[in-house]
């Protein structure tokens, strides 16, 4: 049987991930008329940009995967299961995929 975190020990866990490893959003309020004019839906991107975007994505998920937060396929993070040998214990166990992403 699995060892279970309280709801409190995980939120804890996440925040603490989250300020030393995020910056905070911050919603600017600005008056009709202030600000940029950009309407488009998506930025207009290089070649490059797209890709180093991309790989930043790539790399923050990898480091929420590794915190024990997220999933890959096949693997569920944030779980301890002594059946799972080839992850650390307390970060991954092997489960199928969330419902809606098969």
């Amino acid at each position: 049987m699995a060892d279970m975190i309280s709801e409190k020990e995980f939120e804890r866990a996440a925040r603490e991930f989250l300020e030393a490893n995020a910056e905070p959003r911050v919603d600017a309020e600005q008056a009709w008329g202030e600000g940029s004019d950009q309407v488009s839906l998506l930025p207009e991107r290089s070649l490059e940009e797209e890709l180093a975007e991309l790989e930043a994505s790539r790399g923050w998920a990898q480091k929420r995967f590794d915190a024990g937060f997220g999933w890959k396929p096949d693997v569920v993070g944030h779980v301890v299961s002594r059946a799972d040998t080839s992850s650390p214990q307390g970060r991954a166990s092997p489960a199928p995929p969330p419902s809606g992403t098969a």
